[in-house]
């Protein structure tokens, strides 16, 4: 999942690094070359069996973030359904 939203990044102008292993609070991180003032983007990719719990883990998401909130970064959840195409998003 990871590579595809890297993918999905790069082509809107972000250059995107990922985090190999995925064992910390973020998958990827993006940041906008052409404009420094633009916030870096932190993405946490998951992917989880039922819609339900990819709701459950949005809601999670926004009551408790893993980190706190800053004008100097967006952080995003990403989820997908396994089985499907769609990605459930949520930003900070």
């Amino acid at each position: 999942m990871e590579f595809g939203r890297r993918k999905h990044y790069q082509k809107r102008g972000w250059s995107v690094v990922r985090s190999a292993g995925s064992h910390g609070i973020w998958d990827l991180c993006g940041v906008r070359l052409e404009d420094p003032e633009h916030p870096v983007m932190f993405v946490q990719c998951k992917r989880v069996n039922t819609i339900q719990a990819a709701k459950a883990m949005l809601t999670k998401f926004e009551k408790d973030p893993p980190m706190p909130k800053s004008s100097h970064w967006i952080m995003r959840l990403e989820v997908q359904v396994k089985g499907s195409r769609d990605i459930l998003s949520g930003a900070l």
